[in-house]
């Protein structure tokens, strides 16, 4: 700053008199004390009469914060992690973090920007300082929520000499958050055996998600394995020359 000394123009800095003083942010009147050169004059500890200074707030930054990754739960809110960091307090002075909170971009499962906004400082001396913004954005991932399909079911069927089994109910997803769009596309049914019999057991393969909002989820297992009945085929026979033909019902 510069400042009258006489009739010399001098460049030099103030200094509260009273030592034991340290002003707080905002205006206010104390006797200072001028120090400065001109040149060859140096100006020492000169007396200014009081008036009235403007102290700015000091700013201060947050750092050490992180997000916690979480499953996808059909939201954005993200959970901070890390310990808060205020950067920039002067020795003696008393500021701590008020906590705010995160979110993600968007709901959706993948790798993605996490913000932070509402924080703020309190204490003795909050009020000479102010956050220069809020804390760095960070990245944390949502991974698709485990859902599983129940209910599938598989129509009792005639001999025919192969294990294929026809799926005559796709199921139900269990897990699905509302108002997602969701549903199955159904794979493929398997008999234990060829042969007749009752209860053999029909295993799945091949069942997936689909829809809207298909890449939230993925299944945790194919459907569980249930049963199912062959029956021995109808047929009659007749007679040829010696011969018998069949025909298979």
């Amino acid at each position: 700053i510069t400042a009258k000394v006489g009739e010399d123009t001098v460049t030099g800095t103030y200094t509260v008199k009273d030592a034991s003083v340290r002003p707080g942010a905002g205006s206010a009147s104390w006797e200072v004390l001028f120090t400065g050169t001109l040149g060859d004059k140096t100006y020492t500890d000169v007396t200014v009469q009081t008036g009235t200074a403007t102290v700015k707030q000091k700013e201060l930054t947050i750092t050490g914060l992180s997000a916690a990754d979480k499953p996808y739960d059909g939201n954005t809110t993200a959970t901070a992690s890390g310990t808060a960091v205020l950067n920039g307090v002067l020795a003696g002075d008393t500021v701590t973090v008020t906590t705010g909170t995160a979110a993600f971009d968007s709901k959706n499962a993948g790798t993605q920007t996490v913000t932070f906004s509402g924080y703020g400082i309190e204490g003795e001396s909050a009020s000479n300082y102010v956050l220069s913004a809020q804390p760095a954005s960070v990245t944390a991932t949502i991974s698709p929520k485990p859902v599983t399909i129940t209910g599938v079911t598989a129509e009792n069927k005639t001999y025919d000499g192969n294990t294929t089994a026809t799926i005559d109910n796709p199921g139900t997803i269990d897990g699905i958050i509302s108002p997602d769009t969701v549903t199955i596309k159904a794979g493929t049914g398997t008999f234990a055996g060829a042969d007749v019999g009752e209860n053999i057991k029909v295993t799945f393969s091949g069942f997936s998600l689909t829809g809207t909002d298909s890449g939230n989820y993925t299944l945790s297992a194919q459907p569980a394995s249930i049963t199912a009945n062959i029956t021995k085929a109808n047929y009659t026979g007749t007679r040829e020359r010696g011969k018998r033909k069949f025909q298979v019902r």
